[in-house]
C-alpha cells in the first residue's frame, strides 16, 4: 500500500486533522446504511399481516431525523474536508517553495524550470482536486459497502455471500486497471510537463525564431507534442475503461445470481418474502457506491503519480549548514586547494587563492574558464567537491544561509527582473528600505535619470524578464540593488558589460566609492578598468596560472598580457 504512505508523507504533521476528517466521513456512511436499515425495518412492519401503524410512524419519523443528521453531518464533512484540502495544499506548496530555495543551483539545473512549476501547481492541483472530491465517495465507498454487507449477512449469509463473491470477482479487474493508470498516469503528467515546457519555450523564443524564420519548425515540433500528449490522454481515459466496465457488468451479474438464488431459496420456502424484498432493496443499494469506489480508486492512482513527483522533488539534496559556535571576525575570502566538477566535467583544479578584506580583487580568464563559477560558489550555489572555502576564516558550510547571503550583494552577468514595478524590483535588495534609500541607491548606480524619464517613473511595470527596458537599464537596476543592499562582500559579473561609454564612467567611479569597507571581487574581459587593483588571479585550463597587480602582470609574460595585446589591437580593428 504505497499510496497510503506517499499520502501520509505529503500530509505531514496534520495527519491528526486527516483522521477528523476520515470519522465524519466515516459517521456519514454509518448513517447511510443505518437509513436502509430502517427502510426495511418499516418494509417487514408493512408486510405482517396486521402491521402496526404507530410503530410505522415512530420509524418513519427516526428515518426522518437520520436523514436530517446524515444531511447535518453531510455539510460538515464536506467543509473539514474541503478546509483540510485547502490546508494542506497551502503546507505543501510552501514546503516545496522553502525547499526548492535551500536546493543548491546544481540541484535546481538538474531538472528544466517547467519541473518545478509542475510540481508546484499541476501534481499538488491533481493532490487538491483529489482530497476534496474523490477521498470522500473513496471513504464513504468503503465503509458504506462494509456496513450493508454485515447488515447482510445478517439478514441471509447465503444470499449476501453470492454478492461478497462478485466484489472479489472483480478484484483482478481493478489490478490491471490501476497498473494502467499508473503507467499511463506518469505518462499523461510527464507530457503535460513536456507540454508546458515548450509552450514556454516557443513564446519567450519568438524573437529568435522570427529572426531565424524557423516559426513554422518550431510550430511543427509544438504540434508533436501536443499530439503526443492528445494520445497520452486518450489512453489514460480508454485503456482502463473496459476493465471498468466488466468490473460493472460482473457487479450487475452478482445482483442478478443473488436474486436467482433468492427465488430458488423462497420456492424452497427456506427464505420469507419479507428477507426477498429487503435483499432486493438493500442489495441493489450496494451497487451504487462500489461503482463510485472504481471510478474514484483509479483517481487514487493517478493521483500517486503526482505525489511520487512531489516526492522525489521533496528528496532533492538541499544545501547542508554544520552547527559552529564561530563568528565571522572579518571578509577576507579564502580558496584552500578547492576542486570541483558539474555534470562530471571538471571546472576547477586545485584553486587557492585569497581576496583581502575591504579591497578590490579581480578574476581575469577566457570564456568558460570558472570565474563565474568562483563567484557562485562564494555565495554557495553549489558545494565544492574538495578543500575549504572561508570567510573570515570561517567554513562556508558553518555559516546558517539566511546569514551568509545577508552578506553579499551581487551584480549577475545576466540580470533577472521579477514582472514588478521598477521599485519593487530595486527594494527587494532591502525589504525594509525607505523611499529615500532606493533614491539614492539609484543615484548612485546613474540610472534614476532615465526612471525619472519614464511616465510612470519608480512604478513602470518591467515586464516578463524586464523585457520593456533595455539591457542596460537592466543592468543599471541590478546595480542599484547591490548599492541598496551595501553589503560587506560585493560580487560583480562583468557588472557594466550592457553600458555605454559614459555611463560605463560613472558606474566605475560609483563602484570605486561603494568599496570603502568591502571585499569587492569583480570579473572583467575590459582588462584596462582593472588598472590600480593589486590583487588579479588568472585563471587557465582550470588551474591559477598568475597573481598580482595589473602594473606587474601587464609587463610579465603570460596569459594576462597576451589578452591585453588582443583587446588593443581590437580597439584598432576597422571594417574595411
Amino acid at each position: 500500500m504505497n499510496f497510503i504512505k506517499n499520502i501520509l508523507f505529503v500530509i505531514g504533521d496534520l495527519k491528526k486533522e486527516f483522521f477528523k476528517v476520515l470519522s465524519f466521513h466515516l459517521i456519514h456512511s454509518f448513517l447511510i446504511s443505518s437509513s436502509s436499515g430502517i427502510l426495511v425495518a418499516v418494509l417487514w412492519e408493512l408486510l405482517k399481516p396486521t402491521p402496526d401503524k404507530k410503530f410505522i410512524y415512530i420509524l418513519i419519523i427516526l428515518l426522518a431525523v437520520f436523514l436530517i443528521v446524515q444531511l447535518f453531518i453531510s455539510s460538515l464533512s464536506y467543509k473539514k474536508s474541503s478546509k483540510f484540502t485547502f490546508l494542506v495544499s497551502q503546507e505543501l506548496r510552501m514546503k516545496l517553495g522553502i525547499h526548492i530555495y535551500k536546493l543548491s543551483l546544481g540541484s535546481l539545473k538538474e531538472k528544466h524550470s517547467s519541473y518545478y512549476s509542475s510540481c508546484l501547481l499541476q501534481d499538488v492541483r491533481i493532490f487538491e482536486n483529489f482530497f476534496s472530491h474523490s477521498i470522500p465517495n473513496i471513504i464513504s465507498g468503503v465503509f458504506s459497502v462494509f456496513f450493508i454487507l454485515i447488515f447482510l449477512y445478517f439478514l441471509d449469509y447465503r444470499l449476501a455471500f453470492i454478492l461478497t463473491l462478485g466484489i472479489f470477482l472483480i478484484v483482478p479487474f481493478i489490478y490491471f486497471a490501476n497498473l494502467i493508470v499508473m503507467y499511463f498516469g506518469k505518462k499523461h503528467i510527464e507530457a503535460k510537463e513536456e507540454m508546458s515546457r515548450h509552450f514556454l519555450e516557443y513564446c519567450e523564443g519568438m524573437k529568435y525564431l522570427k529572426s531565424f524564420n524557423y516559426i513554422h519548425k518550431k510550430y511543427i515540433d509544438l504540434e508533436k507534442i501536443l499530439k503526443d500528449f492528445k494520445s497520452k490522454s486518450f489512453k489514460l481515459e480508454m485503456f482502463p475503461g473496459p476493465l471498468i466496465l466488466l468490473s460493472f457488468i460482473f457487479c450487475e451479474l452478482a445482483f442478478l445470481f443473488m436474486i436467482l438464488y433468492a427465488l430458488k431459496y423462497f420456492e424452497d420456502k427456506t427464505l420469507s418474502i419479507t428477507f426477498l424484498m429487503s435483499f432486493l432493496i438493500i442489495g441493489y443499494r450496494l451497487l451504487e457506491p462500489i461503482k463510485v469506489f472504481l471510478v474514484d480508486f483509479l483517481e487514487l492512482k493517478y493521483m500517486n503519480n503526482a505525489i511520487i513527483r512531489i516526492k522525489e522533488l521533496l528528496e532533492l539534496q538541499t544545501i547542508k549548514v554544520r552547527k559552529s559556535n564561530k563568528e565571522i571576525k572579518n571578509y577576507e575570502i579564502s580558496f584552500e586547494n578547492v576542486s570541483f566538477s558539474y555534470k562530471n566535467k571538471e571546472v576547477l583544479k586545485n584553486i587557492s587563492l585569497t581576496f583581502p578584506c575591504n579591497n578590490i580583487s579581480a578574476l581575469v580568464g577566457l570564456s568558460g574558464e570558472g570565474k563565474t563559477t568562483i563567484l557562485s560558489l562564494i555565495a554557495r550555489f553549489w558545494d565544492i567537491d574538495k578543500g575549504e572555502i572561508k570567510i573570515g576564516g570561517k567554513n562556508i558550510k558553518e555559516i546558517p544561509l539566511e546569514s551568509l547571503y545577508s552578506s553579499i550583494s551581487q551584480v549577475f552577468q545576466e540580470v533577472y527582473l521579477f514582472d514588478d514595478t521598477i521599485y519593487n524590483n530595486i527594494k527587494i535588495a532591502k525589504e525594509n528600505a525607505t523611499e529615500k534609500e532606493i533614491v539614492e541607491a539609484c543615484k548612485k548606480a546613474n540610472c534614476l535619470q532615465f526612471i525619472e524619464k519614464l511616465e510612470k517613473g519608480f512604478e513602470t511595470k518591467v515586464g516578463e524578464k524586464g523585457v520593456n527596458l533595455s539591457g542596460g537599464e537592466k543592468q543599471r537596476i541590478s546595480i542599484a540593488r547591490a548599492f541598496l543592499k551595501d553589503a560587506p562582500i560585493l560580487l560583480l559579473d562583468e557588472a557594466t558589460s550592457s553600458l555605454d561609454s559614459i555611463n560605463e564612467y560613472f558606474i566605475q567611479e560609483s563602484i570605486y566609492k561603494l568599496t570603502k569597507n568591502k571585499t569587492v571581487i569583480i570579473i572583467a574581459h575590459k582588462l584596462k578598468i582593472l588598472k590600480g587593483i593589486e590583487n588579479i588571479y588568472v585563471l587557465h585550463n582550470k588551474e591559477l596560472v598568475q597573481r598580482g597587480s595589473f602594473e606587474v602582470l601587464s609587463k610579465s609574460e603570460g596569459l594576462f598580457k597576451e589578452l591585453l595585446s588582443y583587446q588593443d589591437r581590437s580597439l584598432n580593428w576597422e571594417i574595411s
